[in-house]
């Protein structure tokens, strides 16, 4: 009963209506007002009415708040007023913007001002290969007209300033030059004269159409409106050819021939690369070529070209051998052409005519040559080989990074961990030696900064000697790495050496990403040196402690090639076998070879390989959708279900060293191995390698001389005149021996 009587009270206590502190207050001022009389009786009757109706009251609010409230509403206006001026500003600017980047962007034109311009041939742009960009300004006024030609990319701002171009009246010039425009997005080609825009065009960069190393390119020089009609590889064959397969079909790979005019041709020779054949119409307009692009033509040949040219189109031979740094031999008659060597290419000589209907079977026969031309060149080479560090000394740019971070590493500790172990010392010697060690860190700072400033960078060396007609061709890699300086300079030495620089080392390069076929993309820039001779200079842009690579090239005509003889006797038993049954060569190889180089090749190789097409019953060929994975667990595209992966077999011959002037005879058993790795084709040394290239295409019998030299005899670093100093080198010698030059009793067994 207690319990009950204790919840009940409680129960009663709860719903019993409290009354507020201010009603309460409002109660006794108003009984004090009835008593006393006066105004503030009314106010208070007002207030208790008010808290019993429920409304509330103005005058419970505090009068310290309404400062807060009134300036929170002045804040919130203020807010709104400018995000409502911040609209009416950028509706008003957006479209003055738009309209200005439109006019920015827009072609402009001058009545008397005629300019032709490309990048790249006939709409084939790679932006990961030096882009040619050609000029063609004719000035139809009676004034002289004085400007400068700049590329712009207005996306990013980046601008490309390529020279002051003065046009006489009535005048008509041409403008060439080579362009690195891998992160351009847009570029656009203006003459400018002052503040003024006489001229500007969008030269496209993304055509979609790039250097496939699945076709061999052909350049076309055509100044008229004509075309020459080439036939092309039957669509089977076509099929057949697989856009990431090295190893081509015996008939070749599919040519696609891109048009140029002779003003397109580039004063280097490094966009030529992208092309395996250049063709020269007979009635091609010589007048037109000048010097430089006569000699980047020459040098390109010189490289691994091939040009076609008629017979009696004297002066393209003529030009182009004296253009040449390197002598041409002498005409050699060749199925349909009469060939002339020169370096590591050939100029082909035809009969017929290109333009008219009975020259069908002259542009089949050249069609059929440039097929069958291989992909493979000096640049191959060098692209696929690099140096190994093999000193234990470190070079000159670890050694300035130690010596920094030794010198942060002291400083720390002697003003940071000192000072705190010197907190019972007295204040003026704590002083003292704080003042110390400042004044000590920066004499020593000013003098590391001077010492990095002035201090040489590491430049790591690896080229490729290639022997042909007529002298040797040398390409070299350099890797230069800063020591701590900025904005550095390098310099070569050699016979007409060229020297571009190529920007930072790529050193990985993935499956979906491969290696351009050619010359990575570049910037051309001139001789810094031109009254120095066989000297090229060039600046290397160069963060501290930077990497970055550089190409040069230098010919050399004063070497003579190794002769190389190569005899096949075949077994006499292996003949009459049938060929199914026969899937290699049977026999004796007969080697023969005689250096009459000027220098010792060390570590000698000469290896022989061929390519067959492998049977479906031989081919362990898996296939997933639209992909096949071959017998060595490599997936690639495939163009064409059941598509055999070519067998690849390679014959090595060890031989120790050549010396100068040496002859080597050696006899042996041919031992052609089924190719299972890319060891089968490395040359490894102590001081890097390189890998050699696959067999062009099947049925074509290749032999290949790779060896060692010690020190390069055309292309050196200049020290004088030169940041960086040669660190570690890798030199190597390759020598092809010509497919005609080959026995053709091993050529019948393949």
């Amino acid at each position: 009963m207690k319990v009950r009587r204790m919840l009940a009270a409680a129960i009663h206590r709860d719903s019993t209506p409290t009354t507020p502190p201010a009603i309460h207050c409002g109660r006794r001022r108003a009984s004090e007002a009835m008593l006393g009389g006066g105004p503030s009786a009314q106010h208070t009757l007002d207030v208790s009415a008010a808290q019993r109706s429920g409304t509330p009251s103005r005058t419970l609010l505090r009068s310290s708040d309404l400062p807060l409230r009134c300036a929170a509403g002045r804040w919130n206006v203020l807010r709104a007023s400018f995000v409502v001026v911040a609209i009416l500003f950028m509706a008003q600017a957006a479209p003055s913007a738009f309209a200005q980047r439109n006019r920015d962007d827009a072609d402009v034109d001058t009545p008397t001002l005629v300019v032709e311009a490309t990048a790249g041939w006939e709409g084939t742009v790679d932006r990961m290969m030096p882009v040619p960009v050609s000029f063609l300004l004719s000035n139809f006024s009676n004034t002289v007209i004085e400007g400068r030609l700049v590329l712009r990319d207005p996306w990013n701002g980046t601008e490309a300033d390529l020279g002051e171009i003065y046009l006489s009246e009535g005048a008509t010039r041409s403008f060439s030059s080579v362009q690195g425009l891998e992160d351009w997005s847009s570029c656009l080609a203006e003459f400018r004269s002052g503040n003024r825009v006489l001229w500007r065009r969008e030269l496209p960069l993304t055509t979609g159409l790039e250097f496939d190393t699945s076709k061999n390119f052909a350049l076309v020089i055509n100044d008229s409106s004509r075309k020459p009609s080439f036939p092309e590889l039957p669509a089977e064959v076509e099929r057949r050819v697989l856009s990431s397969q090295e190893i081509a079909a015996e008939s070749g790979r599919p040519v696609q021939y891109l048009q140029a005019k002779s003003w397109q041709i580039p004063v280097h020779h490094a966009p030529l690369t992208a092309v395996q054949a250049m063709i020269f119409p007979e009635d091609t307009p010589l007048q037109d070529i000048n010097q430089g692009q006569w000699r980047a033509i020459a040098e390109w040949v010189c490289m691994g070209g091939a040009v076609f040219a008629h017979e009696d189109s004297n002066d393209v031979i003529q030009q182009l051998t004296n253009s040449t740094p390197l002598s041409a031999e002498p005409i050699l008659q060749q199925k349909h052409f009469a060939v002339r060597r020169m370096g590591l290419g050939s100029i082909h000589q035809y009969t017929g005519q290109l333009f008219r209907d009975d020259g069908a079977a002259t542009r089949q026969q050249i069609a059929d040559t440039i097929a069958r031309l291989s992909r493979n060149h000096i640049t191959t080479l060098v692209a696929s080989g690099h140096t190994t560090s093999y000193r234990r000394d470190q070079g000159r740019a670890v050694r300035n990074r130690f010596l920094v971070v030794g010198f942060f590493c002291l400083y720390t500790l002697f003003s940071g961990l000192v000072v705190l172990a010197m907190f019972r010392q007295p204040r003026r010697r704590i002083a003292a030696y704080t003042i110390g060690i400042v004044v000590v860190a920066s004499v020593a700072a000013g003098s590391l900064g001077g010492m990095l400033r002035m201090s040489s960078g590491d430049v790591n060396v690896f080229s490729v000697t290639q022997a042909g007609a007529g002298g040797v061709v040398q390409m070299a890699k350099l890797t230069a790495e800063s020591a701590g300086g900025r904005n550095t300079k390098m310099a070569i030495t050699g016979n007409r050496p060229d020297l571009q620089f190529t920007g930072r080392v790529q050193q990985y390069h993935y499956r979906w990403s491969p290696a351009s076929p050619g010359f990575p993309a570049f910037t051309w820039q001139p001789n810094l040196v031109r009254d120095v001779e066989n000297t090229y200079q060039i600046n290397v842009p160069m963060t501290p402690w930077g990497r970055r690579q550089l190409y040069a090239t230098g010919f050399d005509p004063q070497m003579r090639p190794m002769d190389i003889t190569i005899e096949f006797q075949p077994n006499p038993l292996a003949v009459e076998l049938p060929k199914t049954e026969m899937p290699i060569p049977v026999g004796t190889i007969e080697v023969t070879i005689v250096n009459h180089l000027p220098f010792r090749v060390s570590d000698c190789t000469l290896v022989l390989g061929f390519a067959r097409p492998a049977p479906s019953e031989e081919a362990s060929v898996q296939e997933t959708n639209s992909y096949q994975v071959d017998r060595f667990g490599n997936l690639i595209q495939q163009s064409q279900a059941g598509s055999p992966v070519p067998f690849e077999f390679y014959h090595t011959l060890p031989i120790a060293n050549l010396e100068a002037g040496a002859e080597y005879r050696h006899s042996s058993a041919a031992s052609f191995r089924l190719y299972q790795n890319d060891r089968s084709r490395i040359s490894t040394w102590y001081a890097g390698q390189m890998t050699l290239p696959a067999v062009s295409r099947e049925g074509n019998l290749e032999a290949r001389l790779v060896g060692r030299i010690d020190t390069s005899q055309s292309l050196n670093v200049d020290e004088t005149r030169s940041d960086f100093v040669p660190r570690d080198e890798l030199h190597v010698f390759v020598q092809e021996v010509p497919s005609e030059d080959l026995p053709d009793s091993l050529k019948a067994q393949l």
